[in-house]
């Protein structure tokens, strides 16, 4: 992640790319293993971090936790790009259980009106599954490289 901002920084171009391809194949190794750069990445980075198809996951619901844990981290100043954050985790790709048990429980999505709007999103996907074709956007898509 340092790379990746000094790259960023000084407009090295080049080396900024192959960071970035670095850091989307390994997201979650690198927000795990690298907690204080994950946490040093600004809300526009992560933000275009998460919105790349690229991205290399497990889950979209890692993804959900790796985002509330960013925002946690300086909650005052981080949770106003809670929703800009949330419209680029795919939630209903999240499954069932993962919608109700966990992201409905979760206060920052219950407190702001435009994730509680992305959660009743993914809850219908689930929901209504014979519509699911017409329910299509950007955050039903699977990524590209998903693990």
């Amino acid at each position: 992640m340092d790379i990746l901002n000094i790259s960023e920084l000084y407009s090295l171009d080049t080396c900024s790319v192959l960071a970035r391809s670095f850091v989307l194949a390994n997201f979650e190794s690198v927000a795990d293993q690298h907690i204080d750069e994950f946490m040093k990445l600004s809300a526009s980075q992560l933000t275009s971090l998460l919105s790349d198809n690229a991205l290399c996951v497990a889950s979209e619901y890692r993804l959900f936790e790796l985002a509330v844990r960013w925002v946690r981290h300086d909650l005052h100043i981080r949770e106003q790009y809670i929703s800009q954050l949330m419209f680029h985790v795919r939630l209903p790709l999240c499954t069932g259980e993962e919608l109700v048990d966990k992201v409905s429980r979760e206060p920052l999505i219950m407190s702001n009106s435009d994730c509680y709007r992305l959660l009743v999103e993914a809850k219908d996907y689930h929901i209504v599954t014979y519509k699911q074709p017409l329910l299509q956007t950007a955050r039903t898509q699977v990524q590209v490289t998903s693990l």
